[in-house]
């Protein structure tokens, strides 16, 4: 929804007017109105230029899982930029696993094995959306995520712990 400048403009006035009224009735100085009155034309300026320059992201997904929302797709991007693109993150989610084999099976991991089921399982990125940041095929990162389940679940049986 856009910024309707003059209707909201009138509402702040007349808000403003009924507030002045209130501060008086209550004893504030005209200086102190002054100063509540500049505050909150401050918050209305910020919250005007906020509406004026803020796009909504429409999430648009196919079945595919692919947007074309490119205000969306820069999002995605800036957003695994921001995660290290394609570096392993920290893995303080493993503090909420009860399991310690499986604690231990997660951090003998390689960093990229890491990486990927930091991505799937804590941000929840498709398979496409993950490919697409490691520079290679879907195919690919499934054959990974099989082959990281894989590694769990020997790892786990063979030091006793439960799935």
């Amino acid at each position: 929804m856009s910024w309707n400048n003059g209707l909201n403009k009138f509402k702040f006035n007349k808000t403003q007017k009924e507030q002045e009224n209130e501060y008086r009735q209550n004893g504030m100085t005209e200086e102190q109105i002054k100063i509540m009155r500049q505050f909150d034309l401050e918050v209305y300026n910020s919250d005007r230029r906020f509406a004026e320059h803020t796009q909504a992201i429409i999430n648009d997904d196919g079945f595919d899982g692919e947007t074309k929302n490119p205000l969306l797709k820069n999002y995605y991007e800036q957003e695994w930029t921001k995660q290290g693109n394609g570096q392993a993150h920290s893995l303080n989610w493993l503090d909420e696993i009860s399991n310690p084999a499986l604690i231990k099976a997660i951090e003998s991991l390689s960093e990229e094995d890491q990486e990927i089921l930091t991505q799937v399982v804590i941000f929840g990125h498709s398979h496409e959306e993950i490919a697409q940041c490691l520079h290679t095929s879907r195919q690919c990162i499934t054959s990974k995520i099989r082959r990281i389940r894989k590694k769990l679940l020997l790892s786990i049986n063979s030091t006793g712990g439960d799935e």
